[in-house]
Protein backbone atom coordinates (compact mmCIF):
# COMPACT_ATOMS: atom_id res chain seq x y z
CA UNK A 1 0.00 0.00 0.00
CA UNK A 2 1.12 3.51 -0.70
CA UNK A 3 2.29 5.34 2.18
CA UNK A 4 1.79 8.92 0.14
CA UNK A 5 -1.56 9.80 1.47
CA UNK A 6 -3.70 10.80 -2.05
CA UNK A 7 -6.37 13.79 -2.29
CA UNK A 8 -8.43 14.48 -4.93
CA UNK A 9 -8.95 17.80 -6.26
CA UNK A 10 -12.15 20.21 -5.54
CA UNK A 11 -14.15 20.63 -8.14
CA UNK A 12 -15.74 23.48 -8.83
CA UNK A 13 -18.94 24.53 -9.76
CA UNK A 14 -19.69 27.77 -12.10
CA UNK A 15 -22.64 29.61 -10.61
CA UNK A 16 -25.62 30.07 -13.11
CA UNK A 17 -27.30 33.38 -13.27
CA UNK A 18 -30.58 33.58 -14.36
CA UNK A 19 -29.80 34.71 -18.12
CA UNK A 20 -30.15 33.04 -21.17
CA UNK A 21 -26.26 31.76 -21.37
CA UNK A 22 -26.00 31.21 -17.67
CA UNK A 23 -23.61 34.04 -17.29
CA UNK A 24 -23.72 36.90 -15.42
CA UNK A 25 -23.63 40.24 -16.97
CA UNK A 26 -22.41 43.88 -15.00
CA UNK A 27 -23.23 47.22 -15.72
CA UNK A 28 -21.34 50.73 -15.50
CA UNK A 29 -23.85 53.27 -13.01
CA UNK A 30 -23.23 56.66 -13.58
CA UNK A 31 -22.66 58.68 -10.23
CA UNK A 32 -24.12 62.05 -9.61
CA UNK A 33 -20.56 64.45 -9.34
CA UNK A 34 -20.95 65.89 -5.85
CA UNK A 35 -23.01 69.08 -5.09
CA UNK A 36 -21.26 72.35 -5.41
CA UNK A 37 -23.42 74.55 -2.87
CA UNK A 38 -21.59 73.27 0.60
CA UNK A 39 -23.94 70.10 0.88
CA UNK A 40 -22.25 66.65 1.43
CA UNK A 41 -23.84 63.08 0.90
CA UNK A 42 -24.84 61.32 4.41
CA UNK A 43 -24.54 57.29 4.71
CA UNK A 44 -25.03 55.42 7.65
CA UNK A 45 -23.21 52.71 8.76
CA UNK A 46 -26.09 49.39 8.27
CA UNK A 47 -26.72 45.80 9.30
CA UNK A 48 -23.85 43.26 8.20
CA UNK A 49 -22.67 44.99 5.41
CA UNK A 50 -19.01 45.10 5.32
CA UNK A 51 -18.41 44.09 8.87
CA UNK A 52 -20.28 47.91 9.24
CA UNK A 53 -22.73 47.39 12.35
CA UNK A 54 -21.58 48.35 15.94
CA UNK A 55 -22.92 47.05 18.94
CA UNK A 56 -20.22 49.12 21.22
CA UNK A 57 -19.58 52.47 22.69
CA UNK A 58 -16.67 52.61 20.00
CA UNK A 59 -16.05 51.25 16.95
CA UNK A 60 -13.13 48.67 16.82
CA UNK A 61 -11.81 49.40 13.35
CA UNK A 62 -11.72 52.78 13.73
CA UNK A 63 -12.28 54.23 17.37
CA UNK A 64 -15.17 56.22 16.43
CA UNK A 65 -17.70 56.61 19.28
CA UNK A 66 -21.19 56.24 18.18
CA UNK A 67 -21.81 60.10 17.94
CA UNK A 68 -18.77 60.68 15.52
CA UNK A 69 -19.67 61.81 12.28
CA UNK A 70 -16.65 60.78 9.53
CA UNK A 71 -15.43 63.39 7.36
CA UNK A 72 -12.74 63.91 4.80
CA UNK A 73 -10.14 66.41 6.19
CA UNK A 74 -10.57 69.22 2.90
CA UNK A 75 -14.45 69.31 3.89
CA UNK A 76 -13.70 69.81 7.72
CA UNK A 77 -11.25 72.24 6.57
CA UNK A 78 -13.73 73.92 4.31
CA UNK A 79 -16.04 73.67 7.11
CA UNK A 80 -13.46 74.89 9.74
CA UNK A 81 -13.53 72.59 11.88
CA UNK A 82 -11.11 70.30 13.59
CA UNK A 83 -10.98 66.49 14.72
CA UNK A 84 -13.70 66.61 17.74
CA UNK A 85 -15.62 69.73 17.22
CA UNK A 86 -18.69 69.32 17.96
CA UNK A 87 -21.35 69.63 15.17
CA UNK A 88 -25.15 69.74 13.95
CA UNK A 89 -25.83 67.69 10.99
CA UNK A 90 -29.40 68.51 8.91
CA UNK A 91 -31.20 66.77 6.48
CA UNK A 92 -34.45 67.89 4.79
CA UNK A 93 -36.26 65.54 7.80
CA UNK A 94 -34.05 66.09 11.26
CA UNK A 95 -31.37 67.05 12.61
CA UNK A 96 -28.28 65.18 14.49
CA UNK A 97 -25.91 66.53 16.97
CA UNK A 98 -22.67 64.62 17.14
CA UNK A 99 -18.84 65.30 16.80
CA UNK A 100 -16.42 66.19 13.49
CA UNK A 101 -14.02 62.98 13.00
CA UNK A 102 -11.39 63.18 10.58
CA UNK A 103 -11.50 59.61 8.76
CA UNK A 104 -10.47 58.41 5.50
CA UNK A 105 -13.55 58.94 3.87
CA UNK A 106 -14.05 60.29 -0.35
CA UNK A 107 -14.54 64.09 -0.24
CA UNK A 108 -17.57 65.35 -0.57
CA UNK A 109 -19.10 61.99 2.02
CA UNK A 110 -19.86 62.39 5.70
CA UNK A 111 -20.47 58.64 7.37
CA UNK A 112 -22.88 58.39 10.98
CA UNK A 113 -23.37 54.50 12.71
CA UNK A 114 -26.59 52.81 12.28
CA UNK A 115 -29.12 53.84 13.79
CA UNK A 116 -28.24 57.13 15.10
CA UNK A 117 -27.98 58.84 11.44
CA UNK A 118 -31.39 57.27 11.27
CA UNK A 119 -32.47 60.51 12.20
CA UNK A 120 -31.70 62.26 9.04
CA UNK A 121 -32.93 59.88 6.89
CA UNK A 122 -36.36 60.22 4.83
CA UNK A 123 -38.29 57.16 5.23
CA UNK A 124 -40.56 55.07 2.29
CA UNK A 125 -37.58 56.23 -0.20
CA UNK A 126 -36.86 52.43 -2.02
CA UNK A 127 -34.56 51.68 -5.08
CA UNK A 128 -37.24 51.28 -7.72
CA UNK A 129 -35.54 47.92 -9.21
CA UNK A 130 -34.67 46.47 -5.92
CA UNK A 131 -36.51 47.91 -3.43
CA UNK A 132 -34.17 48.34 -0.99
CA UNK A 133 -34.55 51.23 1.49
CA UNK A 134 -32.11 54.66 0.47
CA UNK A 135 -30.05 54.92 3.69
CA UNK A 136 -28.44 58.47 2.02
CA UNK A 137 -29.44 61.77 2.22
CA UNK A 138 -27.83 65.24 1.46
CA UNK A 139 -26.92 66.89 4.22
CA UNK A 140 -25.28 70.16 5.66
CA UNK A 141 -23.12 70.53 8.94
CA UNK A 142 -22.47 73.72 11.72
CA UNK A 143 -20.40 73.55 13.97
CA UNK A 144 -21.27 74.18 17.83
CA UNK A 145 -19.80 74.45 21.00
Amino acid sequence: MDSVCHRERPVRIAPKFATPDGRARFSVIEIDSPANDGKLRLSTRRGNQFNSIVHRDRDPLNGARRDDVLMNETDALKLGLQDGDGIIVRSEVGAFRGHCRIAPIAAGNVQIHWPEGNALIKRGVRDPECGVPDYNATIEIERVN
